[in-house]
């Protein structure tokens, strides 16, 4: 049976640091205040810091479940490992949508930066796509913990009716080419 502290671990390590307020307000505010300026860059500097650390501790626990290996499977397991993915997958899902109205709103705002204040409105911009590129990248790490929870079944667990895993696309499209043959 799979200790369900181990998936308890793993659902709380989903969730990814936060921005902080004065990094997203704006580091670009004036070009005559360079004191906010450089406290924005150290606290953006250090927000990354920690979803780079964030992803690392993802990778760990991901890790950490092939210790698991040797688990007698029940079906509360099964049902934990399904939650899990489910919650995985529309957590994303979720955030993808809010992470896209909310950028495509903040390029609108940029476009009306731009007609007022150019050399802020590039400035703005890319701190805005260096923002949503954080974003996507927290998605993607949440879609491949998802993955890695259906490989780990499938692979695991004698009851899965998964035929196999593949690593590179090369090994499933000569698996799916051989049982188009047989």
């Amino acid at each position: 049976m799979l200790d369900p502290a181990i998936m308890l671990d793993l659902q709380r390590a989903m969730v990814p640091p936060s921005l902080p307020p004065l990094a997203i307000v704006r580091e670009w505010v004036s070009q005559h205040d360079a004191p906010r300026q450089t406290l924005a860059r150290a606290m953006l500097a250090a927000a990354e810091h920690q979803l780079v650390g964030w992803h690392g501790v993802i990778d760990r626990q991901l890790a950490d479940f092939e210790k698991l290996a040797h688990i007698v499977w029940e079906d509360s397991d099964r049902a934990m490992f399904d939650q899990m993915i489910a919650n995985t997958e529309a957590t994303a899902e979720r955030t993808v949508h809010e992470v896209e109205k909310a950028h495509r709103r903040d390029l609108r705002n940029n476009d009306r930066l731009a007609r007022l204040n150019p050399i802020n409105a590039r400035e703005e911009r890319a701190f805005l796509n260096k923002v949503h590129g954080w974003q996507r990248d927290n998605i993607e790490k949440m879609l491949e913990v998802a993955l890695h929870l259906r490989a780990f079944r499938a692979k695991h667990d004698g009851r899965s009716n998964i035929v196999g895993t593949f690593d590179d696309s090369d090994d499933l499209t000569a698996f799916l080419e051989a049982a188009i043959a047989a």
